[in-house]
């Protein structure tokens, strides 16, 4: 682990070199960990703009420290190949790898590997949507729990229990632990509501 490459006081930076697609080379990576914060810790994969032709992993130093100081996360930031010299899908691919190893080293580095966020900037927004959908696809890593939470509300009404399933559209596991944001204060709401219904009914 090399110096400390962060301006905030309470997250330490370091850049790391992680096994790159197979018979590409390794990617490197910036990894931000909040000093302070207790693990298990939910992490971000960030993925740089630049149009996939230029810029690099710590153009947006600033904005990761942000939400990582903000949020409490660890953060990990892609420097993936650019084109055209690495066409598509190179990026992808190279983003994959990177979230693969953060999901394979998450006990090293306090992360719960079942809370990990993929985000971007500009074109990063647009790799990150295609990454999601290839993590989906290769299914070789933990994913949010959507489809099994709906079975499993089913049956708990299909056997009686009393039973309430709220759906917040867009919002990503662990997603309350950004308690300021209106979609975690909507579901805390609605949890200490149905709690309350429950012990009315007891």
């Amino acid at each position: 682990m090399g110096a400390n490459l962060s301006t905030f006081p309470d997250i330490s930076v370091s850049e790391r070199f992680v096994p790159g697609p197979e018979g590409a080379p390794e990617v490197p990576v910036l990894v931000y960990l909040p000093i302070a914060a207790q693990a298990p810790l939910s992490a971000l994969l960030w993925i740089h703009g630049g149009g996939s032709v230029m810029g690099e992993a710590s153009q947006d130093d600033l904005a990761v420290s942000q939400i990582v100081s903000a949020v409490g996360c660890v953060a990990v930031s892609v420097d993936y190949r650019l084109a055209p010299e690495t066409p598509h899908p190179g990026q992808i691919e190279d983003g994959y790898a990177a979230l693969r190893w953060l999901s394979t080293h998450a006990g090293e580095l306090g992360v719960d590997p079942a809370r990990i966020a993929i985000g971007g900037a500009s074109a990063g927004g647009g790799l990150s949507a295609g990454l999601a959908l290839l993590t989906r696809d290769r299914g070789e890593m933990p994913h949010l729990f959507l489809e099994e939470d709906l079975e499993y509300a089913r049956r708990l009404m299909l056997a009686g229990v009393p039973t309430e399933l709220h759906v917040y559209p867009g919002a990503f596991h662990g997603f309350n632990m950004v308690a300021g944001a209106n979609v975690s204060q909507s579901a805390l709401r609605d949890q200490l509501d149905a709690l309350r219904r429950a012990f009315s009914r007891s």
